[in-house]
């Protein structure tokens, strides 16, 4: 009769060690994600006003020299 108590004493402890570890490895993941998150927003906010202006960089660069050929071909016409 004691072995039965010990051994129910034991799967009770043991449940509530494997209850705790549960409930700590939640905590770590869901701060961990909160952390992936605030890191994501992050560099989202830091370099995409950077990429965007890249973008718009090339785009005035593309432009003029589509411009300067359209010129051109229009003094090639009236001549």
């Amino acid at each position: 009769m004691n072995n039965t108590l010990n051994a129910t004493h034991s799967n009770t402890q043991n449940q509530a060690l494997y209850d705790q570890f549960r409930l700590v490895l939640t905590c770590v993941i869901v701060v961990m994600i909160i952390f992936l998150i605030f890191f994501v927003y992050n560099l989202i906010k830091c370099y995409l006003p950077k990429w965007l202006e890249k973008r718009k960089q090339t785009v005035q660069k593309e432009q003029p020299i589509k411009q300067r050929t359209n010129y051109a071909q229009v003094e090639l016409d009236e001549v």
